[in-house]
């Protein structure tokens, strides 16, 4: 698995854009249906990428199933909206569950 690396210009200044990763998962979701995806071995960082069909997104590093919020979480549990580049270190599943169908692109990074 490749490692997560910032491109930079001919100036050596970051630009933005990742590295293609070696290790991507495309997990087919149903509306409104949680799914629950094991961390590859290695990986430090995932970057998500859904599909058109997908109205909003929701993600938590956890086992358990996630729901749709429908009322205030104001505890510290709530589930992350339409995640981008995302920290895995620590975790062992990823948790995802959309408002629409669609695909999601999960590539892994070192």
């Amino acid at each position: 698995m490749r490692g997560l690396r910032i491109i930079k210009d001919g100036n050596e200044v970051p630009v933005a854009g990742i590295n293609q990763s070696s290790m991507i998962y495309n997990a087919v979701l149903a509306a409104n249906t949680a799914m629950q995806y094991t961390v590859p071995t290695g990986a430090k960082y995932v970057n998500f990428s859904p599909s058109s069909g997908i109205i909003d997104l929701f993600m938590k590093l956890t086992g358990t199933a996630i729901a749709v919020p429908v009322s205030d979480i104001t505890d510290g549990t709530g589930v992350q909206v339409n995640p981008g580049l995302t920290d895995l270190r620590g975790a062992t599943y990823i948790s995802l569950i959309a408002t629409g169908a669609g695909i999601v692109e999960m590539s892994f990074f070192g």
